[in-house]
């Protein structure tokens, strides 16, 4: 993660110098300066030292590598590559050497150091469940929130315990608040943007193995270069296998996954990557637990944290994606670009979950979960955008204006089954019953066409002004009804809506920027109300003030930035019907967010946030107006400090803090959930330090919550526990 730390590159001839360097530049790195590499070993004709390669601050781009902690750019907020400096909104980049340094299993670990993000680690499965998730006191929708390479992963629905692999990504991207002037219908809490490991001309070969707590094994391979001498066809290779338990009694966390990548560049202004990827995940959550016992007194003593609600909870998830990335552009002014995603996921979900508790206070009642793909999950998602760079007296301008699809069908069928109550302090696991005859089966379709344009401007070379605006057509339909019946058409839904955001910044000497910034999102709600009238669809807008601080010539960036969003039309009961549904809701967050990232100086790297949040239901005809939204904690930091002492070469000593405040555990804001503090390790040691045979190799151990704190999250009433001081440590090795 610092300087002295960068990834090593395969010893090369005197002639192939040049070459590399021409290669590095295309694919985001740069050669390390004379008084960043380390000094040679004498060399033969034959051979020269060891080359070591990374990005570099002037040849940085959007979707590429990242020398160190802190982007330069981004494409997130603008679906154009654009300095982070000069980007109105406020978005934190994980970089691929705060992924390394980590470790992170779950996209939950991986963002756990992001200011305004609640992603607690669970003692489940690697699956990520949104359920326990949130962004600026939102709580998160899968399909709603999660992005990768530009557009939208999966849609909504019980696929998203189908989680992202954070190994396949070259960094991780989180702009906060609304987005839909560029990616259509979502929430307003904001948008994770996943950017995928691309092919690189010059050679990476990596391989690791790992093990851990809870009985886990690790395999992983990266390998990427030319296919030809010219460079004009690369490609990637990206695979990882992990096979294990976890916290958990009776609970697995099995995952495989395969991305291939490959790249035609036949000059510097065309660009085409055709991408493939697969991954299978067996594991289910299987730890949901009453909060007597876990968060509250329980007068038969405390649930362990191991405890399982079931012994034979099943799931399997598998998905297959396809894709491209291309760009071409015409000339200086004009550039196209066209970015296509199909996926396909398939699996089933057999589990008992608690659903209440005896008189006795340890005896739980279940319900069985049981249902499978009919069809799958199948979406594709299509975006066409053409951009102009040009000028108008003093003001430069970068005109972006696109038309993307989108299109699901989600189809699953329910099954039944019994679950015989369970002693949670000294249980006897008989077999959960699933029957295999569905009882019922649904089929949703949804599709959306979006028409967008945005201009950024550069004004006297001070100003930064943004301003878009989109519009959007969304049409819903579902099937549902008993398997072998007739299977009932339900009413087209259809929507559209105009949205739009702008922001405008001054960037002064020295890399000082305020900015200001206005966003709006919308997303369709589902359904009618008792009468059969159609729902209105949920919007949002925020307001955001910041101030952003990147030297030109340096590798640190601090940003702030205070936030008010408002979210309305939220569905909720009808207090004089329970079968209706009313759309009386408005729910508002507003706080303050830090984060600062970066080099320190050449031994010491950091990564510090804070957020405050404070949500609160200001409409509603229940007994949750004016209460907090649940797990939102109001006070929430952290801090990351990786030290490389210059008198220890090839060491490197990572620690990691991080704060959680207190929560809710349900709407009416009776059950509060404690805060915590949860303490992280790494270290790592160049073993080519130690014995030359051993060059190219890294021994690495990560600690997480190291003092083995017992902390939950809670929601409607259950408790999760989180996970507890676990262990990993692997070889990690580059040729």
């Amino acid at each position: 993660m610092s300087p002295k730390n960068p990834r090593t590159r395969p010893t090369l001839s005197r002639h192939s110098i040049v070459a590399m360097a021409a290669q590095a530049a295309l694919c985001g790195g740069t050669l390390l300066t004379a008084a960043q590499a380390q000094t040679p070993e004498p060399a033969t004709e034959s051979s020269l030292p060891l080359v070591k390669v990374r990005a570099g601050r002037d040849d940085e781009t959007a979707s590429g590598a990242v020398g160190g902690l802190a982007a330069r750019r981004s494409a997130t907020a603008t679906k154009t590559d654009t300095l982070l400096s000069e980007t109105p909104r406020s978005i934190s980049v994980i970089t691929r050497e705060q992924i390394e340094a980590q470790n992170p299993l779950t996209m939950h670990e991986a963002l756990g150091y992001t200011p305004g993000v609640f992603a607690p680690p669970l003692a489940t499965s690697s699956v990520d469940s949104t359920s326990s998730f949130s962004v600026r006191g939102f709580r998160a929708s899968d399909g709603e929130v999660f992005f990768q390479d530009g557009t939208r992963a999966k849609f909504s629905g019980w696929w998203s315990y189908n989680g992202y692999e954070p190994y396949a990504f070259e960094r991780i991207e989180v702009l906060r608040g609304p987005a839909s002037i560029l990616y259509g219908q979502g929430q307003p809490n904001g948008t994770i943007n996943m950017v995928s490991k691309r092919p690189t001309t010059s050679a990476l070969r990596e391989l690791g193995a790992e093990v851990g707590s809870f009985s886990q094994k690790k395999l992983t391979a990266d390998v990427s270069g030319a296919l030809d001498d010219a460079g004009i066809w690369s490609y990637r290779v990206t695979a990882l296998a992990r096979d294990g338990g976890t916290q958990i009694e009776h609970a697995q966390d099995n995952r495989l996954f395969l991305a291939a990548a490959l790249a035609w560049r036949p000059s510097a202004k065309t660009e085409l990557i055709l991408r493939a990827s697969v991954q299978r995940n067996e594991g289910e959550p299987n730890n949901n637990l009453p909060a007597e016992g876990t968060l509250l007194a329980n007068p038969n003593g405390k649930i362990p944290r191991h405890r399982a609600i079931n012994a034979n909870n099943d799931a399997h998830y598998d998905s297959k994606n396809l894709g491209w990335e291309f760009e071409h552009r015409l000339d200086d002014v004009w550039t196209m670009r066209s970015v296509m995603r199909m996926n396909q996921t398939t699996g089933r979900r057999e589990a008992a979950k608690f659903i209440g508790l005896g008189d006795d206070k340890r005896t739980a009642q279940r319900s069985v979960t049981n249902y499978w793909s009919l069809g799958g999950n199948y979406n594709v998602t299509l975006d066409n955008n053409v951009q102009a760079r040009f000028s108008t007296g003093s003001v430069e301008h970068l005109v972006l204006a696109g038309l993307d699809y989108a299109r699901q069908k989600d189809g699953w069928q329910l099954g039944d089954g019994t679950a015989a109550p369970l002693d949670l302090f000294n249980p006897v696991y008989t077999p959960v019953t699933y029957l295999r005859t569905p009882v019922w089966e649904r089929t949703a379709n949804d599709q959306q066409l979006g028409l967008y344009v945005q201009d950024q401007l550069k004004i006297d070379k001070r100003w930064i002004v943004s301003i878009g605006g989109r519009k959007d057509w969304a049409k819903n339909w579902t099937l549902s009804g008993d398997p072998g019946a007739a299977v009932s058409d339900g009413p087209t839904q259809k929507d559209d809506a105009l949205t739009w955001q702008t922001g405008a910044a001054y960037v002064f000497d020295g890399g000082l920027t305020p900015y200001l910034s206005y966003a709006e999102s919308y997303v369709p709600t589902l359904g009618t109300n008792l009468t059969g009238q159609f729902l209105k669809p949920e919007t949002g807008r925020q307001y955001e003030a910041g101030l952003k601080y990147q030297p030109v010539n340096g590798r640190l960036s601090v940003t702030a930035a205070v936030f008010d969003i408002l979210r309305q039309n939220v569905l909720g009961p009808d207090p004089a019907n329970p079968n209706n549904r009313l759309q009386r809701g408005e729910v508002a967050s507003r706080g303050f967010e830090f984060e600062a990232r970066g080099e320190l100086s050449r031994e010491l790297s950091l990564i510090g946030s804070y957020a405050y949040t404070k949500t609160e239901v200001t409409k509603s005809d229940q007994a949750d107006r004016g209460k907090e939204l649940m797990q939102s904690p109001r006070h929430a930091g952290s801090l990351w400090l990786d030290y490389a002492p210059s008198d220890v070469a090839g060491l490197s000593i990572g620690a990691g803090v991080r704060y959680v405040g207190a929560t809710w555990g349900d709407d009416v804001n009776t059950l509060r959930v404690p805060g915590y503090t949860l303490v992280d390790l790494a270290l790592r040691y160049d073993l080519g330090k130690l014995n030359g045979s051993l060059k190219g190799t890294q021994a690495y151990l990560n600690v997480k919550n190291l003092t083995d704190k017992t902390y939950l999250t809670c929601f409607y009433g259950n408790c999760l526990y989180g996970i507890e001081r676990s262990v990993a440590a692997g070889l990690r090795y580059q040729w």
